[in-house]
């Protein structure tokens, strides 16, 4: 019986996808530190719930690439519940980042197999070009978009990464890669070979903002939560950070005025965020490997995250309290 086109791609990229998970587990710290581990600059990172105010940021980088757009229309629940949808996709990014070895592993195969049936016409190409999430093209910006933001999130919200810092980020980064089943020869070999990627893609002909883009992002702007004051302000603090060109492709300029006030915004959150306790301020899922390793080592576990494993993510308890409750889960 011939196999169908679905099939006959679905076996190489789960090929590659094994490969990597294999590769993983013999880097790993071990099965209770998972991927990276306590000593690694990804959690010291990634632990922030600052880096959600990236996240928006994020989703229209992502939506700007015709094939992500076709995709997230045509595949997901994003044009009725955008903030559900987000919630979920960042749900998965930290069982990858901080969960332990086994969990990791299983959660990089439940995105490939969502991924395996997404798959389609660009709807804005007037050839009819086609896609499919598991390309490992693909699969690379939507990553990437999310490594970028989140770096530039952390640099508006919590404060300066070191050069050195930064060049251990990215060396890291490639194990996320390996997670989502992206071969080596697909990834900038350093950090300065990723920030020309950045600015190719951003500054190239890749990105092209359609309709699609358009009524994806309205559907996204139209069910940000809170009252208007504090719609605007996140509208504002996002569109600050999006390249220049995407601001006037998803038609989001914002005034010399506009764009002053969401910077003052970004240093008075700075200043607030960083008084926060760190039961509030770090993931709860950092906050929970953190329990997890002290138990699998007999070790004492901070206060902070004994607490923090219980409080629940920061952004969703705002959003409960904004009046959308259970709408993200």
């Amino acid at each position: 019986m011939r196999k169908s086109e679905q099939d006959q791609d679905r076996e190489p990229d789960r090929a590659r996808l094994e490969a990597g998970l294999d590769e993983l587990r013999r880097q790993a710290p071990g099965p209770a530190e998972g991927v990276f581990g306590p000593s690694s600059v990804a959690w010291r990172v990634y632990r922030e719930n600052a880096l959600f105010l990236g996240g928006l940021r994020a989703l229209l980088m992502q939506i700007a690439h015709p094939a992500v757009a076709a995709g997230v229309a045509s595949h997901s629940s994003f044009r009725v519940d955008p903030v559900g949808r987000s919630l979920r996709t960042f749900g998965l990014v930290h069982e990858v980042t901080f969960g332990d070895l086994d969990g990791a592993l299983g959660a990089a195969r439940q995105i490939f197999a969502r991924h395996s049936v997404v798959r389609g016409k660009i709807l804005d190409d007037p050839q009819g070009a086609r896609y499919r999430a598991n390309d490992p093209k693909l699969l690379y910006w939507v990553l990437a978009t999310l490594l970028d933001s989140g770096r530039i999130a952390y640099r508006a919200f919590v404060g300066p990464i070191d050069a050195e810092q930064e060049r251990r980020l990215h060396g890291e980064e490639r194990l996320l890669a390996l997670l989502f089943g992206i071969p080596d020869e697909t990834l900038p070999p350093d950090l300065e070979a990723f920030q020309r990627y950045m600015t190719g893609m951003i500054e190239g002909e890749g990105l092209a903002v359609g309709p699609t883009a358009r009524e994806l992002c309205a559907a996204l702007l139209a069910r940000l939560p809170g009252p208007r004051a504090v719609r605007e302000g996140t509208l504002h603090l996002t569109v600050s950070l999006l390249p220049e060109r995407l601001r006037r492709a998803f038609g989001l300029s914002l005034t010399a005025a506009e764009l002053d006030r969401a910077r003052r915004w970004q240093d008075q959150l700075r200043r607030w965020y960083g008084r926060l306790p760190e039961s509030v301020r770090y993931l709860p899922a950092y906050h929970r490997a953190m329990v997890r390793l002290g138990q699998a080592h007999q070790q004492p576990v901070p206060l902070s995250s004994r607490i923090g494993a219980r409080v629940g993510p920061f952004v969703p308890m705002a959003l409960r309290l904004a009046g959308i409750e259970g709408k993200h889960r």
